[in-house]
């Protein structure tokens, strides 16, 4: 099961209240993990918020998760922020960073690796200042902002690829160059921008399965086959 797969967590926090709020001091720690988070929170959603999170996190926490459907991630998260604003309405500052990342789908054979990305917060945004990683022998790279505490997750992003190996599986490889944007929201997106394809190779195989139909092909051009001779003629008594 995951939880065997998963690391043990050690957790602690103490809150303690006063003044229509409460003093936070919260650690949690798994494997190489560690999350602080201090501060203070109010007791009402109208109070406002003044807490700071940092730690260390590795990606790997949740590839017990995700490496079920054969799309597995590494990597280490480090993170810096703090929170303000109200609960109804945080706000977000900070910083963070993602070292040695890999993100691989397994069913496309599609595969990131070496991932090395910086980004910020600022209020309800995040700002990807750079991410970078390598597909083959060449790369992608992402830059922009995604809204993150907005309700319909607004987004602007540029995305490039240099001799991109975006697939490579049994059945198709692809090898790519891209200057593509994607604007709008998580569920209404644009994409716009140019697509090459350097390279694309459909492997079919020499034998279908027998589930695989066969499809009579009719060529216009061609005179229609003979009628099938009659069998035998066989009575029956």
């Amino acid at each position: 099961g995951l939880g065997h797969s998963l690391p043990a967590l050690t957790l602690g926090a103490t809150a303690t209240l006063g003044g229509g709020s409460a003093a936070i001091d919260a650690r949690a720690v798994a494997g190489t993990s560690r999350l602080t988070v201090t501060g203070r929170a109010p007791v009402s959603a109208a109070g406002a918020l003044d807490l700071r999170a940092a730690g260390t996190l590795d990606l790997g926490l949740v590839d017990p998760v995700l490496a079920a459907n054969g799309q597995p991630v590494a990597g280490t998260l480090t993170l810096n922020t703090t929170i303000g604003g109200t609960a109804a309405a945080p706000r977000l500052s900070g910083s963070g960073s993602i070292a040695q990342g890999e993100v691989r789908d397994d069913t496309l054979g599609a595969c990131i690796q070496a991932i090395q990305a910086r980004f910020g917060f600022a209020n309800d945004t995040l700002r990807v200042t750079s991410a970078s990683g390598q597909a083959g022998s060449g790369t992608v790279a992402l830059a922009g902002t995604i809204g993150v505490l907005s309700p319909d997750l607004p987004l602007d992003l540029t995305l490039t690829a240099r001799n991109a190996r975006v697939l490579a599986s049994d059945a198709m490889t692809a090898v790519i160059d891209a200057d593509l944007t994607v604007r709008g929201t998580a569920t209404d997106a644009a994409i716009a921008g140019r697509l090459h394809a350097q390279q694309v190779d459909i492997r079919v195989p020499d034998t279908l399965p027998v589930s695989v139909a066969t499809i009579p092909v009719i060529d216009p051009d061609q005179p229609p086959p003979p009628p099938a001779q009659p069998g035998p003629a066989i009575g029956l008594d």
